[in-house]
Parts: C-alpha cells; structure tokens; sequence
C-alpha cells in the first residue's frame, strides 16, 4: 500500500524546519551563505566542461 502524505505533513515538516532554523545563531547563516557562494562559483563553470551551458550565453 501506498503512504500518501498530504497538506498537513508537509506543513508540519516546514513548521519542523522553520523552528530548527530560527532556533540556531549566526553560524548557521554564514555557513549558508558559504555553501550559496560556492555553489554560484563553481557549478556553472562545471556545467560548462560537461558541455551544458546552465545559461546561455551571447558570446
């Protein structure tokens, strides 16, 4: 049988996340900040040797 999950779980698991994000210092922020940087470095020039343009360029 299939579990099917509705509204309400996924408006408790983003409640869940939400408090969990709140609940944590300054810390948390700059290491996402890091993770956002990096990936904005590093995953289009990746995209780009795999032969995938994430965007396309006019050049």
């Amino acid at each position: 049988m299939r579990q099917a999950f509705g509204f309400a779980s996924c408006a408790r698991q983003i409640a869940i996340t939400w408090d969990s994000f709140r609940s944590t210092n300054g810390g948390g922020l700059v290491v996402l900040a890091g993770i956002a940087a990096i990936a904005v470095i590093v995953l289009p020039q990746n995209f780009e040797n795999m032969g995938t343009p994430l965007l396309s360029s006019p050049f």
